[in-house]
């Protein structure tokens, strides 16, 4: 069975305000350490199937700039090591 998660960017503020977003959306570690690096160490090790809706994916893209293309690239790494991931951006 594939665990749903949605991660909503409406009205996002910032690098900060992203993070929090992601840690209180899925099921990740206390010792996350809001940052792409970090996300990458969670989401590429063992794990039940999951599929991760990125909501208004623009606000990102609007706020954060380069900062949400590296997330996108980030989250297509993940993706392709670890078969259990799938991440759409809407």
């Amino acid at each position: 069975m594939v665990r749903e998660y949605t991660v909503d960017l409406k009205g996002l503020r910032d690098r900060a305000d992203l993070h929090e977003r992601i840690f209180h959306a899925l099921p990740l570690p206390e010792w996350y350490g809001y940052n792409l690096d970090a996300l990458y160490d969670v989401l590429t090790e063992p794990m039940e199937p999951m599929r991760i809706r990125f909501l208004h994916f623009k606000d990102a893209e609007r706020v954060l700039g380069a900062y949400a293309n590296a997330l996108r690239h980030m989250l297509c790494d993940v993706m392709d090591e670890n078969n259990n991931i799938e991440c759409i951006f809407s």
